[in-house]
């Protein structure tokens, strides 16, 4: 059997571990000769494999190597280097992409999240955080806070796009730079009008947090109302 079609065997062997068992089951240098396969079409990638493991000490090192270093290596032209790059941007890509659950249950929790959000954003914000029953963040629907609290946007609206969104349960948050207590005092009516205009299309205010400056006021943790 000529070296042709031993390297065949050798690569449809090894692609049918990885269809059958998963990425799991392989060694590092078996995954970096399934990258090669595409770059290398005829020569020997178990050698090249290996020689890029013992250079870069792992397969992780490999996938962060430039391409000059990678070339550096006998076996790989500038065909496999750039793929491999090509392979290790992705992987960049793909690991930014995913979402990270965040929960927003306890006071802690509630605080980083909106202390980051008004951070970020307008303080002039009135926001509406659509939750599971997890308590995990779906996403939010924002509205200016000056039109929510002088009645302009109404109620029965605030229904209407929070149901759109197919919100069950929400948390409010709402930016504030002025005096914490008076703000408190001054929009706990229409807090209070706009849970029991909630509930009223099945849509359960969990708290309302307001982020100051240097403070942030929960009204569950306070009990200014039972939610």
């Amino acid at each position: 059997m000529n070296n042709e079609n031993l390297h065949k065997g050798h690569r449809s062997r090894l692609r049918e571990k990885y269809i059958t068992n998963g990425a799991e089951s392989l060694f590092e240098h078996e995954i970096l000769e399934i990258i090669l396969f595409s770059s290398i079409k005829r020569n020997d990638t178990n050698e090249t494999a290996h020689r890029l493991i013992d250079k870069f000490g792992s397969l992780g090192n490999v996938l962060e190597a430039d391409v000059e270093e990678l070339m550096s290596v006998k076996g790989v032209g500038r065909v496999s280097a750039e793929y491999i790059n090509i392979i290790s941007s992705f992987r960049n890509l793909f690991r930014e992409s995913y979402t990270v659950v965040e929960t927003i249950l306890t006071y802690d929790e509630k605080s980083r999240f909106f202390s980051k959000y008004f951070s970020e954003n307008s303080y002039d914000d009135f926001i509406f955080v659509i939750v599971n029953k997890s308590d995990e963040v779906i996403h939010h629907v924002c509205f200016d806070k000056n039109d929510v609290l002088s009645g302009k946007v109404s109620t029965k609206y605030i229904s209407e796009v929070l149901i759109m969104n197919n919100a069950e349960n929400v948390v409010i948050g709402i930016g504030n730079q002025s005096s914490m207590n008076r703000f408190v005092i001054r929009i706990f009516s229409i807090i209070n009008h706009i849970s029991q205009s909630l509930s009223k299309v099945g849509i359960k205010l969990l708290d309302c947090v307001i982020c100051g400056d240097d403070s942030v006021f929960s009204m569950k943790q306070k009990t200014a109302f039972n939610f």
